[in-house]
């Protein structure tokens, strides 16, 4: 009995957070960037093609301005990669953390001051109402990373060639063997798509939990998902700035790094990723835990 009223609430959490406005919303937003850049890198390589005549490896007057097969192709463009850089694509993976949060990591917040939580919890076991927070938060927000990533490279793969990419094109991509699943990219590139979109979308449904954990912190909607998402980019700017000013190489441990498997600084580091993908994921799992008692008490 109680595992199929666990079950029926989780599917009402879900329902709810599906058909939220924010929802839909934050998929839009999400997907105009996605769609931009996949629009702006067919139209640099457009303008590119119409400026200069690539004739091939080494050959032509203007051979000099060959991007490589890799930058001209379907995965080199893919949002992730971006061999050819865009501005619809930066603004995708800095926007997404708080994208990620908008659909219903405020949902507990919302519902405990307006009272209806109370109401659920007299028709359903309080824990299961939690663990029905906790699983659409993460459901959406993982959804939000996922859909638009996906799209994007199926919209590139219209666009654009499905070049294989070639190892012989590295600088010209930026894709090092240092970078998340770089041997799956130049071996098996549809696989190296699905593994980083399962990634992203991991990451910011636990971002999107963790969000939620804080919900007793605080009474305003607002600070809970905009505090959150600057202190995510104080962190950015400090993870690079520590090892910078000890002159050193560093590593990666903050999400808008690890979403697309960059830096400036330091290196990316995959043990250092699911690193903070565990603890983000588990302090979720306590705070809600935590907010189960607080609330029982």
């Amino acid at each position: 009995m109680n595992s199929k009223l666990n079950r029926s609430v989780i599917a009402l959490e879900l329902k709810k957070a599906f058909r939220s406005p924010w929802f839909l919303v934050s998929l839009g937003i999400a997907l105009a960037l996605a769609t931009g850049s996949a629009i702006q890198a067919h139209a640099y390589l457009q303008n590119q093609y119409a400026e200069h005549v690539s004739v091939g490896y080494g050959l032509g007057l203007e051979s000099h301005f060959y991007n490589g097969q890799t930058r001209e192709g379907s995965f080199g463009n893919w949002i992730v990669v971006e061999a050819n850089p865009t501005l619809s694509g930066t603004l995708f993976f800095y926007a997404l953390p708080l994208l990620a949060v908008m659909p219903y990591a405020w949902s507990y917040l919302s519902e405990r001051k307006s009272g209806y939580g109370a109401q659920v919890c007299i028709r359903a076991d309080r824990k299961s109402y939690l663990a029905g927070k906790f699983v659409a938060t993460f459901a959406s927000g993982a959804l939000i990373a996922l859909i638009p990533l996906l799209w994007n490279f199926l919209l590139i793969s219209c666009l654009l060639p499905a070049y294989h990419p070639l190892i012989e094109d590295v600088q010209r991509v930026g894709l090092f063997d240092t970078c998340f699943f770089s041997d799956l990219f130049y071996s098996h590139p549809l696989a190296y798509v699905g593994a980083y979109s399962m990634l992203d979308a991991l990451l910011m449904g636990s971002w999107a939990v963790a969000v939620l954990g804080v919900s007793n912190l605080t009474n305003d909607r607002v600070k809970l998902t905009v505090v959150p998402y600057l202190a995510l980019f104080a962190w950015h700017y400090c993870n690079g700035w520590i090892f910078n000013t000890l002159a050193i190489q560093g590593f990666n441990m903050n999400l808008l790094n690890s979403l697309r498997s960059e830096s400036l600084l330091s290196r990316p580091e995959f043990i250092a990723t699911i690193i903070e993908l565990a603890c983000l994921l588990l302090f979720g799992f306590l705070s809600v835990r935590a907010l189960a008692r607080k609330e029982a008490s």
